[in-house]
Order: structure tokens, then C-alpha cells, then sequence
């Protein structure tokens, strides 16, 4: 028998192995951590049977080692901005021709509380009359957070109140950011209110936004005029012609000013 020597043929293409259908990584990941490894074997022998790896439509966010297969983060990611991404694991035997397999990717960006609550207004400008009862609505604030979950979720708080009070003049509530009268009010003492407002994310470590609410109090009339003397006298001819002034009256509003009126 004359020994025959077998050459292999390059008839076969790479196969990956099972590849995870949920890879997920924080958006804070930094530049070179690991995602994943992938991994192909090559059924034929030599260089036909050698497989190197590279990365088709990832957008230059991720790179492959092409001798292990691991993928690594290769750019600043951010939720916000894109939050998953799709592409492609190409393995390619070294054969002539070469061989190649594919394999898709699906890797989803997890939050990291990483943006604090923004109001919808820096300054929030609001009137209430002094005769306004307890619990009645003034104003309402607002802010959003662009994470997530509870890294987005957002509760109120006035932190300061100038001038200041105790108990304190407003109150607000913490889920809607609803601002109510807590106590009365008396334009005479104080007309204009200054709040510093918060805004608190869910998120650990929590982050804060802040606005000011301006409240000027509308001054009421809510006391009787005054009349300066008790009696007031005055005398009418016989046949004196009609609107011919009698008597001058003079009485103080509650605002301190004098006022003239007469009587014909």
C-alpha cells in the first residue's frame, strides 16, 4: 500500500458558541472594561481551522480583541443619549478563501444617576390676597430628571423661607410640588415672601435641583373706614337749589389715607 497524505480543504465556516441574549453594562462604564467574550470554533485543521474576531456595526462604541474575543467598552457611553445598541461578531477562518460566521449582539445600557432634577423654571412669580385661607393652592413647581427609575423620581422641599417664621408661612407637597398657605397672613407685617425650593432625586448617592418662588401678598380691605369725628353739622336754606353742598364729612380708609366727601 503507497501511505496517501490527506490535505485538508477549508469546507467549513466558523461557529460561535452560545452568546448571551441579554448583556447589559452601567452607562458610567469606562473605556476598555469588559462586555463580553465571544467565542467561534472552525471544524477544519491549520490555518483553515483559525479563527480571528472583529466587530461590524457597533459604531466604534465597543472593540474586539481579534485572538480571545473579548469586547471591550472603546467610547464614553451615556444612557440618555443611546440606550442599547446592536451589532454583529464576525469570526473569520484564515483559509484561502476564508471561511466567516456572524453572530448579533444586543448590548443594553443600564442608568447610573448621573443627572439631577431641572425646573421647569429657575423663578416662579406668584400673588395670593392676605385674606386667603389656611391650605388654599398658590403655586405649583416642577422638575424633571433625564435618568431613570428611581434615579428619576423627584420630591420638594422649601429649604429656606425669607423672611423667616416659625412655624413656617408655606408648605408643599413633596410628590406633586403643590405650595400651600399653612398660616395666616397679614400684608402690614410682611408683603412679600422669598422660598427656596428643592428638588431631590431616588437615586443613591441623590442629586438636587433648586428654584426660587416669589410670593407677594395683595393687600385687602378688610377694615371699615373711620370717620375723624362723631357728628358733623351743616344747614340748608329754606328753598336752597338742588346740589348745593351741605356738610364736608372726612373719614381714614384702612389704608391710612384721609378721604373727603359731601353731602348735597
Amino acid at each position: 500500500l503507497v501511505p496517501r497524505l490527506l490535505l485538508d480543504i477549508n469546507d467549513n465556516s466558523p461557529v460561535f458558541d452560545p452568546i448571551p441574549s441579554s448583556i447589559e453594562i452601567p452607562e458610567d462604564a469606562a473605556i476598555g472594561d469588559n462586555v463580553t467574550t465571544v467565542s467561534a470554533t472552525d471544524a477544519d485543521s491549520g490555518l483553515n481551522g483559525e479563527v480571528r474576531y472583529s466587530l461590524e456595526g457597533s459604531a466604534g462604541m465597543f472593540s474586539v480583541n481579534p485572538d480571545t474575543g473579548l469586547i471591550t467598552v472603546a467610547a464614553k457611553l451615556d444612557r440618555e443619549t443611546q440606550d442599547k445598541y446592536s451589532f454583529r461578531a464576525v469570526a473569520q477562518d484564515q483559509g484561502r478563501p476564508t471561511l466567516s460566521g456572524e453572530a448579533s449582539l444586543v448590548v443594553t445600557i443600564t442608568d447610573v444617576n448621573d443627572n439631577a432634577p431641572i425646573f421647569t423654571k429657575q423663578q416662579y412669580e406668584t400673588f395670593i390676597k392676605e385674606n386667603a385661607t389656611i391650605g388654599t393652592d398658590v403655586t405649583s413647581v416642577s422638575a424633571t430628571d433625564k435618568d431613570e427609575g428611581l434615579n428619576a423620581v423627584v420630591s420638594y422641599y422649601i429649604t429656606k423661607q425669607e423672611p423667616p417664621s416659625s412655624p413656617e408661612i408655606f408648605t408643599i407637597n413633596a410628590t406633586s410640588g403643590s405650595i400651600s398657605l399653612a398660616q395666616e397672613l397679614d400684608y402690614s407685617k410682611v408683603k412679600r415672601y422669598t422660598l427656596e425650593v428643592e428638588g431631590r432625586d431616588h437615586g443613591s448617592p441623590s442629586l438636587t435641583g433648586t428654584a426660587v418662588v416669589v410670593i407677594s401678598v395683595e393687600e385687602v380691605n378688610d377694615t371699615p373706614p373711620r370717620f375723624l369725628h362723631r357728628t358733623y353739622h351743616g344747614k340748608v336754606e329754606e328753598e336752597q337749589e338742588p346740589g348745593v353742598e351741605i356738610v364736608e364729612v372726612k373719614f381714614l380708609s384702612s389704608i391710612l389715607q384721609t378721604v373727603f366727601s359731601s353731602i348735597s
